[in-house]
């Protein structure tokens, strides 16, 4: 049995632009997207990066759309 090893104390990631936007891109590392704010982002879908930074969790926040209710 093998295993990949994720080093979650790194500072530095190495990996591929996966989605990209005006102001943020998604860094693939190691398999883990990692959502990076960049104003202005110069950055394309394809480009490999290696950059520093420290990681926090983020949770997802989805829209809720509100529903009229019928009688």
């Amino acid at each position: 049995m093998s295993y990949i090893y994720f080093d979650h104390t790194q500072i530095t990631y190495q990996g591929i632009v996966s989605e990209s936007k005006e102001n943020y891109f998604i860094l693939t590392s190691k398999l883990e997207p990692l959502y990076v704010y960049s104003k202005n982002n110069p950055y394309e879908v394809g480009d490999i990066l290696e950059i520093k930074g420290n990681k926090t969790k983020i949770t997802k926040v989805s829209k809720l759309r509100a529903s009229k209710k019928t009688r």
